[in-house]
């Protein structure tokens, strides 16, 4: 769609009919091509070149389960409270089938990470059945939120959600 949305755009001269409209409309092209190319391929690569392997899966009270994940043959990535992670287990980050989840763990140790996952859906029901050893892969950290951002925190209330 995008390469006849271009086509159309460079045979219509109504778009392109001036030089700065063309040198425009190309630099658009090139940005967008580039944008496409990143995200869909080099920053994957650059995910599968950072696997990380399951370590240990401990079953917490009811149906929610730690997953201990520990970087593998890399130094794992800095994350503050509050943040989360994109999950993809069984296949590669091109499947497009990441799952986001808060990382659990302390977020002064880089040695491991650690998310609590509850059974509440299809992909969920199956963190459970992860091996010791397995390799995914983990996308993260997202949000910028702590408190560490504000000077004066001993007024501030946080109630929590999610599990």
């Amino acid at each position: 769609m995008i390469a006849l949305a271009l086509v159309h755009i460079f045979m219509n001269n109504n778009y392109v009919g001036l030089p700065w409209k063309k040198a425009l409309w190309i630099g658009y092209s090139i940005m967008l091509l580039g944008t496409l190319l990143y995200t869909r391929v080099i920053y994957l690569l650059r995910l599968m070149h950072k696997p990380y392997k399951v370590h240990t899966i401990n079953q917490e009270r009811g149906v929610v389960w730690t997953i201990r994940l520990i970087p593998k043959d890399h130094k794992g990535f800095n994350f503050q409270p509050g943040q989360f992670a994109w999950l993809t287990a069984w296949k590669t980050p091109f499947s497009d089938t990441e799952h986001p989840f808060s990382l659990a763990s302390n977020a002064e140790k880089r040695d491991y990470i650690e998310m609590s996952i509850k059974n509440l859906g299809p992909f969920t029901s199956t963190t459970q059945n992860l091996k010791s050893s397995q390799k995914v892969f983990v996308d993260g950290p997202y949000v910028h939120f702590g408190i560490d951002h504000f000077p004066d925190t001993k007024r501030f209330i946080f109630i929590p959600g999610g599990i």
